[in-house]
Formats: structure tokens, C-alpha cells, sequence
């Protein structure tokens, strides 16, 4: 594979180079799969080849696994109930399929500045708890209320 990506200068072909090559090979890759693909799994990822936000950005285990189940479609199927009002609690228009990934595909890729948090001051503790309650529901259990849902990413 490598040999065909680089032939033109094989011979010559410098460290930055070879990576340039190497990311817009996988980045070519990916958005082949990514846009020919019917798998849900890959439909609800990010549009990038960049490590997901989910994974570094400060939250606590659960939420972290909350998000994660949803975003592998293991929380529910991945698509809320209607009894949550998803929509109408994260003001988001019903011509959004999925409110839920469409707002972690959001997520910022640094801790978000003080220009950016006020949306997610709102924005983050609601889907945290929206989870939570997804989490209980997909279990057949009542939901207690989260504790100060989403504090750790928006301190």
C-alpha cells in the first residue's frame, strides 16, 4: 500500500511527507466508508478523522459511558424515547433526526472558551441528564435525579 501511495518520490520522500500522504490516504478512506456506508454505527461518528471529544474532555465515568453507549447505539438502539421531549428540552427544531448525536457532534475540540460556554452551560447538563434517564429506562428503572449533571466539563 505504501509503495503505491508514494511512488512518484519514494526515494525522496521526508518524514512530513510520508505523513501528509498518510493522513489524506485515511482521511480518503474514511469518507469514502463514511458516506457509502449504512452502518449506524459509523452514521452517528464525527465527520472527521480526529480522536472523538468524548473521549478527553472532562466528565465524570458515568456520563462518560453514557455517551459512549449512545454513540455505539447501545443505549436504546440509539434513538430516544418520545416521552422525553428531547427536542423541546434541548430547544432544537424537530427537523433534527437525532438531537442527541447532532449535539455531541458539537462537542468542542478544547475546553471550551468563555465566548463558547454559554451554550453549552445550558446545553450540557441537560443532555447529561437526558442520558441518565435513558440509562434507567433502558433498564426498567425508575430514574433518581443526577447529581450537579455535567459539572466537570463546564468547570
Amino acid at each position: 500500500m505504501w509503495k503505491s501511495l508514494c511512488r512518484p518520490n519514494l526515494y525522496t520522500l521526508d518524514v512530513k511527507e510520508f505523513r501528509s500522504v498518510c493522513n489524506q490516504f485515511l482521511s480518503d478512506q474514511f469518507q469514502g466508508s463514511y458516506n457509502n456506508s449504512n452502518s449506524i454505527l459509523l452514521s452517528s461518528a464525527r465527520p472527521t478523522t480526529q480522536v472523538d471529544p468524548i473521549l478527553w474532555l472532562p466528565m465524570t465515568c458515568s456520563e462518560r459511558s453514557r455517551v459512549l453507549r449512545w454513540r455505539l447505539g447501545w443505549l436504546l438502539g440509539g434513538k430516544p424515547k418520545e416521552c422525553l421531549s428531547v427536542h423541546d428540552r434541548l430547544y432544537f427544531p424537530r427537523s433534527i433526526e437525532d438531537p442527541i448525536s447532532f449535539l455531541l457532534n458539537l462537542l468542542p475540540l478544547h475546553k471550551p472558551r468563555p465566548t463558547d460556554h454559554h451554550n453549552w452551560v445550558v446545553l450540557w447538563p441537560i443532555l447529561c441528564t437526558i442520558l441518565h434517564e435513558l440509562d434507567y429506562y433502558f433498564h426498567d428503572e425508575c430514574p433518581p435525579p443526577p447529581v450537579d449533571p455535567g459539572a466537570k466539563l463546564l468547570n
